[in-house]
């Protein structure tokens, strides 16, 4: 029987406050991304699991000290866009669940989202015990910002937590170039890889060879 590799996707505050150029804290041309986030979210195949983080802040966070004030509970921003959505999402927030809780949770099928109050998704505790749970094969990482939130993502998952990443490259965007080149480069060092989303795709429908950037 073939064995069937288990592949998550993790998708990195992909919010209204960070997508849109009206957005409360927009990252420069994320926009642009949008069309290879849809492709990820509606062409893979369902053995693929739907994961990743959201911001979502109080009024007056402390955060708020060193950025704009964005991504608030409740507030259109903190919204995802319609392009990184799959059915109905169900958000983890920063409160320890009960194993039996996260059971369901992944039982459920559908996109789990962590919410986060700083950069780093691990600050939520259920996000270690989710991942241990799922003990994906491969994790592909897409979002904003490249420089900020998804080099924490990556770091943490490849460096971590040891999983096999990939990062689709045409799915990212960030804030200062000089840094995502760093960013990158400590990638590498980490053994992740990088590809376009459709060389992703097609890899994962058994149609294509991922080649690496």
């Amino acid at each position: 029987m073939t064995r069937v590799v288990k592949t998550l996707l993790w998708d990195v505050d992909t919010q209204l406050d960070f997508m849109e150029p009206g957005g409360k804290l927009p990252v420069p041309g994320a926009a642009s991304i949008r069309p290879a986030i849809s492709r990820l979210t509606n062409l893979l195949p369902s053995t693929c699991i739907m994961s990743g983080s959201v911001d979502a802040h109080t009024p007056r966070d402390p955060e708020f000290k060193m950025w704009p004030e964005h991504c608030v509970n409740g507030t259109p921003g903190q919204r995802k866009i319609p392009e990184s959505t799959r059915g109905t999402p169900l958000f983890i927030p920063s409160i320890k669940l009960k194993a039996n809780q996260m059971s369901e949770a992944i039982a459920s099928g559908g996109q789990i989202l962590f919410e986060k109050q700083h950069n780093a998704v691990e600050t939520n505790p259920n996000t270690r015990p989710f991942l241990e749970a799922v003990n994906p094969d491969q994790i592909v990482v897409y979002g904003v910002a490249s420089d900020i939130c998804v080099d924490f993502a990556v770091r943490y998952l490849a460096g971590a937590m040891g999983y096999d990443v990939t990062v689709a490259y045409d799915a990212i965007k960030g804030i200062d170039p000089n840094k995502i080149k760093k960013c990158i480069s400590e990638w590498r060092s980490l053994g992740v890889s990088l590809s376009m989303s459709e060389e992703i795709i097609a890899v994962l429908q058994g149609k294509g060879v991922m080649k690496p950037g």
